[in-house]
């Protein structure tokens, strides 16, 4: 698998159309997807500069080498972080309306590392999928 592949499939995870990637990127219409699609063509540094721009989430590891996940990993924490605030100000907002024992406190706690510890498995595994995906269409 090549750059052009891998750049295929993080493209496709955006689920969102090739033209719209253009337009977003702020290319001509079909100029990434004709690079993409014509053999021997390699895609030019002005273009990869604009896709990383746009979606900072993309691993250059993953999509020059082949190495790690597709998402960089201080995006998958970032994310990650996002929506723990969100939910802690829930959980905080439940603690004041009721009192939890010290036992449910605790299980709650264990219950947020393994939905933790389950989101980074599902970002990796997601790659993996996109991956497989992108290689039995070829």
């Amino acid at each position: 698998m090549d750059i052009k592949d891998r750049l295929s499939i993080f493209l496709d995870s955006l689920d969102i159309s090739m033209k719209e990637i253009e337009r977003q990127i702020g290319v001509k219409e079909n100029r990434l997807q004709s690079v993409l699609k014509r053999s021997g063509s390699h895609l030019k540094s002005d273009l990869l500069i604009k896709i990383f721009t746009k979606y900072p989430q993309l691993s250059l590891d993953w999509l020059f080498l082949g190495l790690g996940d597709m998402y960089r990993q201080e995006y998958i924490l970032a994310e990650e972080n996002n929506q723990e605030i969100g939910y802690e100000s829930v959980m905080n907002l439940i603690d004041k309306l009721c009192s939890e024992s010290d036992k449910e406190r605790n299980e709650r706690l264990e219950l947020e590392a393994e939905l933790k510890n389950l989101y980074l498995s599902y970002s990796k595994l997601k790659t993996k999928v996109l991956t497989i995906a992108h290689l039995t269409k070829i």
